[in-house]
Formats: C-alpha cells, structure tokens, sequence
C-alpha cells in the first residue's frame, strides 16, 4: 500500500511533538518547537560583535559553519534560510502558499502525473554556466534520494529526465494537482557533489572560505535586479544565548521566533516583529478503533463541540494562531470558507446530532450514554491525551477538554512525557489525542488515513480516498467540484477535528527594513527589495 506523505522532519511519530534539541531539516521540514543547534560539526571562530555604537550598515545572520555547502541535506535550519538567497527552485511559494514560477517559465500535464517543467532560457549559474534540463534533473533526482531533505515529500516522483536541453519530465505514482507546490528544490549544477560550494542561481554568492565568511549581491543575476544590500555577514552560533547575545548586540540583523515553541527564545532590546502564516496544524484526533469513535456521526458531534475561535483568542492571543476547520490554512486559496462556516462550532447542531444519535443520560450522572446494541449503553467517557512539553498545546487541549464536559461527554486530559506519548500513539493506546504536525503544501488530506504518515486514528474509508483520487485526477474545469464533494465527506467522516495553523515572526532590528514579507521556509522572500 502507498503511504502519503507530510513533509515533516522524517515519517515518525515523534514530529507530532516537535522534541526539542533536533535540529531543522529545511524550509518545509523546519519543526516549530525546536531549540537553536547545541553543537556544531566544526570548530566555530570566536563571536565578535561590533564594537562602539549600533551600525545600521553592517548586515548579519545566523550560520552554522561546516566543510561543504549541502542544500539537499544540510539539516540545519539557520543554514537552509539562507541558501534560500543563494538558490532557486522551479518554484516558490507566496504567502498563501500558491506555486510561482521561479526558474521554471511554463509547464504542462494531461493527467497530473507526468509533468512538463520548461526553463527560462539566459538564466545563469554564478559561475557563468547556463542552466541546463539536465541540471534540473539532476537536483531533483538527487532530491528525491534517501539522504535529501525533500525525500519524503517528493516520494511519489516515479521519475526524473531531461526530455529536451530546456525541458524536464516529472513522472509520479498517482496523480497531484498540485505537484509544483513541491517542487521547491535547489537547483544545483548537475555536479554539484563535487563542489564545496556549489553556485547558484540566485542574488547572492556566497563566500565561505574567506576570513569573514558572507554572501555578496550576485552582479549579474538573471532577474537583472540589483539587491538592496550588498553584503550579508554570516555570523556562526552554537547556542541559544550565543544567538541571544548575537541579536542584542546587532551582530546578527535578524532571527526568526515561534512565541509558542516547547523551547521558545525571547530577545531583549529595539527590534520589530513581522508575523507571516504557516502550515504547522494542530489537530484533535480519534482512534477509529474504539467501540465508539468508529462512529463518524458520533466523531462530527464532538468536532461541533470544538471551540476553536476562543483556543485561538484565549491561548494564543488571537495573533500567533488562526482557527481552520478543514486541514488547509485559512489562506490558501483551497479552503473552501462557506465548507468550513456550515461545519464550525454549532452547539444548535451538536444538540440535532446528540438527538440523532439517541444519547441519554439514564443514571442522571451528567455524562450521555451511546447505545451500543438494542439493550447495552455506554457512557461517552474517553481520555485524550497530548505532549506534555508544550503549555499552549496543553492548554489547548484541556479548553476542549472542558468544553466536552460542559456538553455532557466526560473527557480527561493525560499529559504525557515525550517517550510515554509516543509509546501511546504508535500502539493504539488512547481514545482522543492532540497534536501538531508541519503540512506539506500540496496539502495531502489522506496522510491522515491508516496508510498516511499520521495515521495514528487507524481511520480508513474506501470512498473518501476514491473522492480524493478523483478530485486530484480531475481536469481542471471539473476540479472545483470534485474537491468539493471530497470536502463534503470528508467533513462527514469527520477522521480528525482540525483546530487551528500556527503563526510565527521575524525579527528584525528597529529600522534596518520598511517592508520584509517574510513567508515560512524562506525569512527573506523579497530581500532584493528591503530598504
């Protein structure tokens, strides 16, 4: 069986709880609660920070140095940041994570399996080399190798070749609408292996063997743009208070901040905050195993009874954090709003449904009785359990938790240690769980399924995956409708309650820029034109 993917740190368990100490893998497989690198591969130089009063003139970020430049495989977040402004993708993503083309000039498919990438042609490496199909092609087989970062992503690729010197061919497994979302890889000369540092094709070069390691504005870049700033200092970090003191004393410009993470970095001094969305979901889940949950009309009664606007405004502060009910962000140009109003919080609907469901509560305990045969009922009385490491998924949890009780559904929150959590969801041992996960942008509902890689609940509906096979085989008149009606049963089914997609900020110091639009996965998405 095929397993779906979500672009997380790797295909474990252990990405629902974001464990701090791991290190960031890249733009997309960034985890949203971990803690700055503690080690380094190399011997770090000595941290100095400008001497005398502040300068707005000289221009920091963070770096953890190493031998060679691996944008495939580096696993260090602050690293895959900036070799975002060193190489391009056939595509990027914009702020409601839409594809748009980068060094790709148009494309092509009949069945939204095999695809045709064409190039922009006089598009240039910085060591003066055209880029060529072969070298699109090479980076994207190398990216879906087992040691990429991207691999999980980019699992259903089948294959890779150049049809033509200008033009890609990408074969898939099943069909995916949305494959240029993912095709976000560096593009690399095809023999970058054996290079230090490969170049590019993007503003900046980057010059890491020197005293002062950099990166310098590219002269000649193929946009024929000259970016704002001309030099970017990297400036190597070990640590966390190592990044903190960098940032307080300007050596480092800026630094990207989750306020909510299990091991967030709070700064001191004159800074400002610029928040962008993300695709990090937090979601209730059921075990469709239980006597009980296999119920989609009794799982859609407890989705109703989700208060996601008050976990939002009352837990994260109604700004690092936006209500979704369906496993899209708000954002996107998929989230289908009218789906989603006729489906959130409803306690006119919750009572249709108790009613539909013929709960009583016989013992007069308070808690509503499932008939379970014509003459066995049972209490709806169920344990949800939730990492214990970070407070606001906690918080989040309980808020649900309280809100079920006050409809009559006793639930009781069980916070667990990361290895007894994870002991749980991969045995089956819990009837209701909350988590957070990072979603790949092709937004694959299915990974939610017992064949996808968050498929903890066991939910498995013949129909629905149909649906979801036919919405993505779709011709793109008849697309809208048939994502649609996989909504609408999908809802039905209701496999998960989806709650809320995170939000997080960049720093920078007060009046270093005017207008950033920083995007997740990519800080500096328009840096050529800061001012």
């Amino acid at each position: 069986m095929k397993r779906h993917h979500t672009f997380l740190w790797a295909l474990l368990p252990a990405l629902l709880l974001s464990l701090p100490g791991c290190q960031g893998l890249s733009d997309w497989l960034l985890d949203p609660d971990v803690a700055p690198p503690t080690a380094s591969p190399t011997p770090l130089r000595p941290l100095q920070p400008p001497s005398g009063p502040p300068r707005n003139d000289l221009f920091g970020i963070p770096w953890l140095p190493s031998d060679t430049v691996r944008p495939l495989t580096d696993r260090n977040r602050f690293n895959a940041q900036w070799y975002r402004l060193v190489y391009d993708g056939l595509f990027a993503l914009d702020a409601s994570f839409e594809p748009t083309p980068v060094l790709c000039a148009s494309y092509e498919t009949l069945d939204n399996r095999v695809y045709l990438f064409r190039l922009r042609d006089n598009v240039r490496f910085h060591d003066g080399t055209a880029l060529s199909a072969a070298d699109a092609a090479a980076s994207l087989t190398a990216a879906c190798g087992q040691d990429s970062v991207y691999a999980a992503a980019l699992s259903e690729v089948v294959s890779v070749r150049a049809a033509d010197p200008m033009t890609v061919e990408v074969t898939l497994a099943v069909p995916n609408p949305r494959l240029p979302a993912l095709l976000t890889v560096p593009i690399l000369p095809q023999n970058a292996g054996d290079l230090a540092a490969p170049p590019g094709t993007g503003p900046y070069v980057p010059q890491i063997d020197d005293d002062h390691p950099h990166l310098l504005a590219s002269a000649d870049w193929w946009r024929q743009e000259t970016p704002s700033i001309s030099r970017i200092e990297l400036i190597p970090i070990e640590t966390s208070d190592q990044l903190i003191y960098a940032f307080e004393t300007r050596a480092v410009s800026l630094v990207e901040q989750n306020p909510t993470d299990t091991a967030a970095i709070h700064y001191g001094g004159d800074y400002e905050t610029w928040e962008y969305d993300t695709p990090i979901l937090q979601y209730l889940g059921f075990n469709t195993g239980h006597t009980l949950l296999r119920d989609p009309a009794l799982r859609r009664a407890l989705a109703r009874a989700v208060d996601r606007e008050t976990i939002c405004r009352e837990i994260y502060g109604g700004r690092w954090a936006a209500p979704a009910v369906l496993p899209l962000p708000p954002e996107s140009p998929l989230y289908n709003k009218t789906l989603a109003g006729q489906n959130g919080y409803d306690l006119a609907r919750l009572s249709a449904l108790r009613e539909e469901l013929s709960l009583e509560d016989w013992d007069e305990d308070g808690i509503w009785e499932y008939p379970v045969s014509r003459y066995r009922r049972q209490p709806l009385s169920f344990t949800l359990i939730v990492g214990a490491e970070n407070a606001e998924r906690v918080a989040a949890a309980r808020r649900i938790a309280q809100t079920l009780g006050d409809m009559g559904v006793a639930v009781e929150v069980s916070a667990l240690p990361f290895n007894s959590f994870l002991t749980a969801i991969k045995e089956g041992a819990f009837d209701l769980y909350y988590a957070e996960a990072t979603l790949t942008p092709d937004f694959n509902p299915l990974v939610f399924g017992a064949d996808g890689a968050l498929g903890y609940g066991f939910y498995r509906d013949a129909e629905t995956s149909a649906l979801w096979d036919a919405a993505c085989a779709a011709a793109p008149g008849a697309a809208a409708a048939a994502r649609e009606t996989f909504w609408r049963r999908w809802l039905e089914e209701a496999p998960i309650v989806p709650v809320l997609f995170k939000r997080q900020a960049l720093l920078t110091q007060r009046g270093l820029v005017t207008n950033p639009a920083p995007l997740f996965g990519n800080l500096f998405a328009n840096l050529p034109t800061w001012k």
